[in-house]
């Protein structure tokens, strides 16, 4: 088979990796709802997140990652009011 410049041939090497997804552009009202649901809860349990993630229109992962990422969010930004509350008493 022809094969364009550049590329090897399909038998030679090891198999591609998947191309990355590009990342997800949420609407105003996705993350309204993501936070006002993060609010109440920093889990969820699998029903509910496919229950909101239909509600939505987005997929389970996208739910998944947006809950983990916000979490990460919340532990970096109570460590920095920590460390900022710990350089005030320190005056």
């Amino acid at each position: 088979p022809v094969v364009p410049a550049g590329r090897p041939p399909p038998s030679a090497g090891p198999p591609r990796r998947k191309r990355r997804k590009s990342r997800t552009a949420f609407t105003a009202a996705q993350l309204q709802a993501l936070e006002q649901r993060f609010g109440r809860s920093r889990y969820l349990a699998p029903a509910d997140r496919d229950a909101l993630a239909a509600r939505l229109a987005l997929s389970s992962a996208q739910v998944i990652t947006w809950f983990q990422n916000r979490r990460a969010k919340l532990k970096r930004d109570l460590e920095e009011l920590r460390a900022d509350v710990a350089s005030l008493q320190a005056l």
